[in-house]
């Protein structure tokens, strides 16, 4: 059984088993603010190489960002991908961080130029 604790200080995996390689959860951010947020998430740890994100048609491995309107939904799913066994049966540990940044108009104008 694969599982997932989403406390506030770090994301803890539960067992996931050789015949199952894989688990998923999904995490919805909302910018609650009056004005365009940046969010950036990046994962830290034992369970870095693992873990891949995706929002949208966009699928990132080292970290994810992206840009929320106010009032703006966002669903981003966090795979976490062991299938290559590559390291010994045991605990691993990691961080996820996300960031949530005000969006400045030099954002923008990159954002503009890509």
């Amino acid at each position: 059984v694969a599982g997932f604790n989403l406390d506030t200080d770090k994301l803890h995996f539960g067992d996931i088993p050789p015949e199952s390689p894989s688990a998923y959860r999904t995490m919805t951010f909302t910018d609650i603010y009056s004005y365009p947020v940046t969010v950036v998430v990046t994962a830290n740890g034992d369970m870095a190489p693992w873990i891949r994100y995706e929002y949208g048609s966009t699928v990132a491995t080292d970290s994810l960002a992206f840009s929320l309107e106010p009032g703006e939904d966002a669903t981003v799913k966090f795979l976490l991908d062991v299938s290559q066994r590559l390291y010994a049966l045991g605990v691993y540990e990691g961080e996820l961080r996300v960031v949530v940044k005000r969006k400045t108009s030099l954002d923008r104008l990159f954002s503009l130029i890509l």
